[in-house]
Formats: C-alpha cells, structure tokens, sequence
C-alpha cells in the first residue's frame, strides 16, 4: 500500500512536508501543497480521506456506545474496533468510547446526552434496551445527530444505519437446529428472562414458530432468569430435576455456559441437547467435551470493524451509509466446525503480529 513517505520519494520532499500538506497544517507553501495534492491524484494515496484532509475540513466529534456485558462478547466487539481504529488512525481518526452497565440502560441514555452536549455529533450506539432508548435516539436525530445502530435496532428506526444481526431470523435458525438435534420425544425447555429487550423477544418468537412446526415437543418457557446472569446455574440444576425428562434446552441470552455447567453437573451432558448464542472460552470447552450442541455466531469482529469504517466515514468524510439496513452474517457452529470458528476468532490478532499493527486490510 501506498504511504506518505513514498509521496515524499517521489517529489523528493521529506515526510514532514507531506504530513503538513495532507493535514493543512504547518508553514508549507502554496506551490509544495498543489505539488502534494497533485502527486496524491497521481499515486491514488486514499484519495478520498486525503482529499478531505487537504482541504481543511474539520472532522465531527464521535462517539461509541454499548453495554460491557456479556464482557466476552464485547470485548471480541472490540477487538474489531480497535483494529479498523488502527488502520484509520493515522488520518486523524478518534472517538470516545462509553460503557454502560446491562442492569442499568438509564446509565446510556444519561451518557448519550453528556456526550451530546460535550460537542459529540456522529454516534455509534447499539442500545441496551432499545425501547427505553428510541425517544432519546429520536431527539438527538432531530437536534441534527448522525445515528449509525449496531448490534441491536430501536423499533422506529429514526437512524441512518443499522449494522447487525436479524434476531428473529437467529431465533428460527436456533430452533431448526434443536429440532434436527433432537434424539428423543419430551419436554424442550427455553430459558430467557422477564424484561421486555426487544433482540430477546424477536430470538424467542423465532424460536417458538419453528418449534411450532413440532407439536410431538412439549415447550416449557423459563423466564425467571436474570439478564445478569446471577444465579443462573443454580435455577437451571432445579429445572433439570423438576423436568427428569428434557430432551433440549435453548438458551435466549448470554448465560449459555451457566446452563451447560448445570446440565454437566447434573449428569444430563449428551442426553439433554443444548443450543445457545455466542462463543466464549467456556463454552468452547463446553462444545468439545459433548455439553453444548450448537452455538449461533452473529459475527462480532465485524459488527465492531464496520461500525468502525461507518463512523469514519461519516465523521470525517461526510459519506453517508450506503443503505439504512447491513446484516452480518449469522452462523452455525459445532464440534465438527468450532476450530476454523476459533481461528477465525483469532484472526485479528494474527493480522496485527502480521503486519505489525500497520494498516493491513481483511
């Protein structure tokens, strides 16, 4: 790839020159910045981002915002970001970053705001409870705020983009799994919780009209769990001994490996089959001892990089997504799969030793 010390090669400037010229800073002159501006035509060095430095324009102040749990999950999220934010960075490319608690979806809307009155002007935001959060999605939309979604979609949709999954869709992929995997006829139990997320809901919807297609298995719903996860092993060891006669259980949330410990202390590893959503160390471990039948994947690295590339885009270039609506792709993963899935987990890292954390593209 093309970089600013070629540019400098090639006119026979230094490398200072040709950074002052491209971020329109520093005593340069006239005849040195038409020279840089030609030479960058000339090459094709990112044209676009170089033509938006060259011409001063100030990038608009950005922004992420999630909720840190499950913290395996969003730290592979991350771990996306933080490799696009490595190939961005040396045009200016920053943002803040905000975490919020998942008990706790007022502490978003309260750094949504904070973060709108400190000057932030671009969001990335994938809600926590995105029915709480819509009317404040809403707002700041009409105070002139880009909103790009990520990971979860509010019901109004007053956004320019959505990235991520298609819940419902999860939720059907979910239930024709455990129908295929099931070995015996009894009880298939579906463990969420009470509160009304709406990602949790469209997955059980889901679920529930593949398992309608099914009526030899008797559909116990479990709600009473906690979104946190508290207590979820001790809950799903007293389901197990109150339905002897489980031939599978579907996981809604990320509390997958609480419920697979379970099920291997009770015994039931093998005979109960066991369907959730995301991998995690746990529940790689969980899949390669015969616990965890299958795992459905959502693609976190890359809802984390292209949420990334958006927000850049539309920051500091003004570009605007291309459609209001990106799916990532959803997956299958199982014990005959789970160790291309675990290098493609990986796959980050390997490319920053790769490349030395430079600007490599995937």
């Amino acid at each position: 790839m093309l970089t600013s010390n070629d540019i400098a090669k090639h006119l026979g400037i230094s490398r200072a020159t040709v950074s002052r010229a491209l971020n329109n800073c520093g005593r340069i002159s006239d005849d040195t910045r038409k020279r840089v501006i030609e030479a960058v035509a000339e090459l094709g060095y990112e044209p676009n981002r170089a033509a938006r430095a060259l011409v001063g324009a100030k990038p608009e102040k950005s922004a992420f915002s999630f909720f840190s749990q499950p913290e395996y999950y969003w730290n592979v999220v991350k771990e996306g970001i933080s490799f696009a934010h490595d190939q961005l960075k040396h045009f200016g490319f920053d943002f803040e970053m905000v975490e919020s608690h998942i008990d706790k979806p007022e502490e978003q809307e309260e750094q949504l705001w904070k973060l709108y009155k400190n000057g932030v002007r671009v969001f990335a935001i994938a809600p926590n409870d995105p029915v709480m959060l819509d009317s404040t999605i809403c707002k700041l939309s009409d105070s002139g705020v880009s909103v790009i979604l990520f990971n979860v979609d509010v019901p109004s949709k007053n956004r320019l983009c959505y990235l991520g999954s298609d819940y419902h869709r999860e939720g059907r992929l979910a239930g024709d799994t455990l129908a295929r995997l099931l070995r015996r006829k009894g009880k298939v139990g579906a463990i969420t919780f009470a509160s009304p997320v709406l990602t949790i809901s469209q997955r059980m919807d889901g679920f529930l009209s593949i398992m309608a297609q099914h009526p030899e298995y008797e559909i116990i719903i479990k709600q009473d769990y906690a979104r946190s996860g508290q207590s979820a092993y001790e809950q799903t060891l007293a389901f197990i001994r109150d339905n002897p006669d489980l031939s599978g259980i579907f996981v809604c949330f990320g509390i997958l490996e609480d419920v697979a410990a379970a099920v291997e202390s009770a015994g039931f590893g093998g005979k109960i089959q066991l369907v959730g959503y995301e991998l995690s160390n746990e529940v790689e471990q969980y899949i390669r001892r015969g616990i965890i039948d299958a795992v459905i994947c959502n693609d976190p690295i890359m809802q984390g990089y292209y949420t990334t590339i958006l927000l850049y885009n539309l920051s500091s270039l003004g570009h605007k997504p291309p459609t209001d609506d990106i799916r990532v792709k959803t997956e299958i993963v199982m014990r005959e799969n789970l160790d291309p899935h675990i290098d493609e987990r990986n796959r980050l890292s390997i490319l920053k030793a790769i490349t030395g954390g430079s600007s490599a593209h995937i």
